[in-house]
């Protein structure tokens, strides 16, 4: 079942982790209701215009939100992904953290209960979405799925 929630490249199969964020030290269990739950987030550090945009493009699902993580002062195609998605919101770091930092720098900006860390070069297919909420309801007792 999970193969049918991931995705792929070219070259193989691409790992996906899902993390689900706990308030405070309490472990809250609950269910994915929809896709509205969960933020992508993508570190990137000087990323070409052409992967970010087919990145972000192949993922066509708009209630999900996406977060962008700039390992630099300035993300250089803001203008073009702000203009293109209205569901992606851009942070930048002010320095190269790293892809680890990055993503916690990332989950700790995140509202929502999920949060999937994706990479710039992955090209969701088109069932990539329609498994996650199953997936994550069955397994119901986790911190990190990958």
């Amino acid at each position: 079942m999970w193969n049918e929630a991931s995705s792929h490249k070219e070259n193989g199969w691409v790992n996906l982790i899902i993390l689900k964020k706990f308030k405070n030290i309490s472990i809250i269990w609950g269910l994915m209701k929809t896709l509205k739950d969960l933020t992508i987030i993508i570190v990137t550090f000087n990323t070409p215009k052409n992967i970010i945009l087919e990145c972000l493009r192949s993922i066509k699902n708009n209630d999900v939100k996406i977060l962008i993580i700039e390992n630099s002062n300035i993300f250089l195609h803001k203008n073009e992904v702000e203009s293109e998605f209205s569901n992606v919101d851009i942070l930048c770091t002010g320095k190269n953290l790293g892809y680890g930092k990055g993503n916690n720098f990332g989950i700790q900006h995140t509202k929502s209960e999920y949060a999937l860390i994706l990479n710039p070069d992955v090209i969701c297919d088109e069932n990539f979405f329609s498994n996650i909420p199953v997936v994550i309801n069955e397994a119901k007792d986790f911190s990190i799925i990958g």
